[in-house]
């Protein structure tokens, strides 16, 4: 009897460790950062690799807490108050086929990752490729597809619960051979940590 009790003890107290001492890998937001973060708090999770971003209030990172294959570099951006209020992920350079499938391919496969986590996507634009290769890479803006959520909508509950207001997911034309994918979440820092 009192083997049964130390093995059903242990249980518990496997169970309370996880959900008291490792809160922070269970509900973190995206890339294991979360809204409203101060400067410091962010530059202390992602370690010495930060360095000054393009404006005073970013910062740029090749690392993350928690890293995605899919990209190779993060720029974290701050309100005025030093709070975390967006991260820019870029992915490395996609190669492609003359009519610019591989990318969409990369962009359609990162979306589907996204609406199993947030639900689909209410605004998507050229997903089905209609739009001419040759036409995006000569057009100024280079977008090639583009997905958003918003975290207001009927689908936005898991966007809620970590205070992210919008998504978006671009794919860009470099050149004829390959594209690039950028993953923007911004979030609502009036509702993050007490803010």
């Amino acid at each position: 009897m009192v083997r049964l009790e130390n093995v059903e003890m242990k249980k518990f107290l496997i169970a309370a460790l996880v959900v008291f001492l490792l809160p922070c890998a269970c509900f973190a937001g995206p890339f294991g950062l979360e809204a409203g973060m101060s400067r410091d708090e962010v530059i202390k999770k992602i370690g010495k690799d930060a360095k000054p971003g393009k404006g005073d209030h970013s910062i740029i990172s090749a690392t993350v807490p928690i890293q995605n294959s899919n990209f190779i570099i993060y720029e974290f951006h701050f309100d005025s108050k030093n709070r975390l209020d967006s991260i820019e992920a870029l992915s490395k350079s996609v190669p492609t086929q003359s009519n610019g499938e591989d990318l969409l391919y990369f962009f359609q496969t990162l979306r589907y990752t996204l609406e199993d986590k947030y639900g689909k996507s209410p605004m998507v634009w050229n997903d089905d490729g209609h739009m001419k290769w040759e036409e995006i890479v000569a057009s100024t803006g280079k977008i090639y597809a583009a997905a958003n959520w918003f975290g207001h909508g009927e689908n936005g509950t898991e966007m809620r619960s970590l205070h992210i207001g919008n998504i978006h997911l671009e794919a860009f034309a470099l050149n004829e051979t390959s594209g690039y994918v950028e993953l923007t979440y911004i979030f609502d820092i009036s509702t993050a940590r007490g803010l």
